[in-house]
């Protein structure tokens, strides 16, 4: 309790020293005891605890943005430091604080800071304009007293490895890119490869694959519910002056690495960079993050924070640090394996379009609707008949309704959950999918019935059968080829 009592002037402890003394005596005791078990001060320092700052910054169209700065125990040197960019997402800091507290344990100031919330979204984004966000953050950094403003680059994983590129090669003020799981296709392109390498790594073989990865998201692109879907991130790359260290995992499932890693040696290669260093990290996934036995974390690692993969810290600070006393030699180790090649998208041809598309469904649920509707009217007047003519036609209704909203709704499950939940898998499909083409299956089956039903007595077919019958027979032959189309009658 006497140390505390700073501002007292009398002896503390009745053992006439005065409290000054005692503290530097208890000083003097420590430096030496350190310096006979070999531990530097600076370093039992750095070992404690990180200093956290909030600011806020404008970002590229005068939004205020707010972010916080992680840095080691404040010393009396300039240290260098780097803007953490977000991935693919809302964005908040939190979602890399374990970054940045492991950046600035090792002796490097980080900044994090909340995605921007108005322009980004599902369906609407502006890589520019996260471009200049970071552009913002590391002017905020570069002004900390603490900071060598020589020394600070970009860090960007995933989505955010298109947008540092970006920023940096717009702004001499950043001194080194560091890129996690970067793409060097086109999102679009990348999307598609990562939905099917997602199916394929689960067991899924079937049409399903070719459906919903590469239909599903061209369809996205021509509805205009893609943002940035056609980037070039080469264009970037060659821009770029400063030194880049790139760096996929092992288990890479997101970004295809291999193409990814050509395209980033040839365009580094012939731009202007100082020089660039192509990693790949061993038992890691898309976002360094340890990847035991090959599986991938990457659909986990926002919400359990898993632990970083062996090295990955350590050859990003080394790098880092190294750079002071020269820029990087260019070097790319051997890229690890990438079963599939990715494929750049094609437009749809006008059959396929987004309206073509929404107008054949509407077509397809107004007919199947319509039966179950006009039964139900007719049972509330009183005038409904069941006949066994009607068995077929009620199979057709519900199987047709099943098959196409069940579609839908499937692979919106999957387009927001990132194919993270996919069950079983049964002869290369999911038990959803199996369901779906069974369902279109009796559809068809149930179709050819009706129709025999109705086509055998059409000359004496009265009006109930036509209005009941009609739009159901309509609605097939507009049916049979969207579910042809999407594999839902195919293997």
């Amino acid at each position: 309790m006497c140390l505390l009592q700073r501002t007292r002037p009398m002896p503390c402890g009745g053992r006439g020293v005065p409290r000054r003394g005692w503290t530097v005596g208890v000083w003097l005791v420590f430096v030496v005891a350190a310096s006979v078990v070999g531990v530097p001060l600076a370093a039992a320092e750095r070992a404690g605890e990180v200093v956290t700052e909030d600011v806020s910054f404008r970002g590229g169209d005068g939004e205020t943005l707010n972010g916080t700065v992680v840095s080691p125990p404040r010393e009396d040197v300039q240290l260098p430091g780097v803007v953490l960019v977000h991935g693919a997402g809302p964005g908040p800091r939190e979602w890399h604080r374990q970054e940045a507290e492991a950046f600035a344990r090792a002796g490097i100031v980080a900044m994090i800071y909340d995605k921007r919330t108005e322009g980004y979204s599902l369906t609407e984004r502006s890589y520019s304009q996260l471009a200049d966000d970071a552009l913002g953050a590391v002017d905020v950094l570069r002004r900390q007293d603490h900071v060598d403003p020589a020394r600070v680059g970009l860090w960007g994983v995933s989505e955010g490895g298109w947008v540092a590129p970006l920023a940096a090669a717009r702004s001499l003020d950043v001194d080194f890119v560091v890129v996690v799981g970067g793409s060097a296709v086109p999102p679009a392109q990348q999307e598609a490869w990562a939905k099917a390498n997602r199916l394929r790594l689960a067991g899924v073989s079937s049409s399903m694959v070719r459906a919903y990865a590469t239909r599903t998201v061209r369809l996205l692109v021509d509805a205009g519910l893609f943002p940035e879907a056609s980037y070039d991130p080469v264009a970037a790359l060659e821009r770029l002056r400063q030194p880049v260290l790139a760096i996929w995992g092992e288990h890479e499932e997101v970004s295809p690495p291999a193409e990814s890693m050509s395209i980033y040696a040839e365009a580094l290669g012939r731009g202007k960079t100082v020089g660039f260093t192509l990693r790949v990290l061993a038992d890691a996934d898309h976002a360094g993050y340890h990847a035991p036995d090959g599986e991938s974390s990457t659909s986990e690692w926002i919400t359990t924070r898993g632990e970083f993969a062996a090295g990955y810290i350590e050859s990003m600070t080394r790098w880092i640090d190294e750079l002071a006393d020269a820029p990087p030699l260019a070097s790319a180790e051997t890229p690890p394996q990438q079963a599939v090649t990715s494929t750049p998208l094609q437009p749809l041809a006008w059959y396929e379009s987004a309206p073509v598309q929404l107008g054949v469904v509407l077509v397809i649920l107004a007919g199947f609707a319509s039966y179950p509707f006009i039964a139900v009217v007719q049972r509330f007047r009183g005038t409904r008949q069941v006949t066994p003519r009607d068995r077929p036609a009620r199979w057709l209704a519900g199987a047709g309704l099943v098959t196409v909203l069940g579609s839908f709704g499937y692979f919106g499950f999957l387009l927001l959950t990132t194919e993270a939940v996919l069950g079983p898998v049964v002869l290369g499909r999911t038990i959803p999918w199996i369901t779906l083409q069974l369902s279109a299956a009796v559809a068809v089956i149930a179709a050819v019935v009706t129709g025999t039903v109705w086509w055998r007595p059409r000359n004496t077919a009265d009006g109930r059968m036509r209005v009941e019958l009609g739009p159901l027979l309509v609605s097939t032959t507009a049916f049979v080829p969207w579910a042809l189309y999407w594999g839902l009658l195919v293997p």
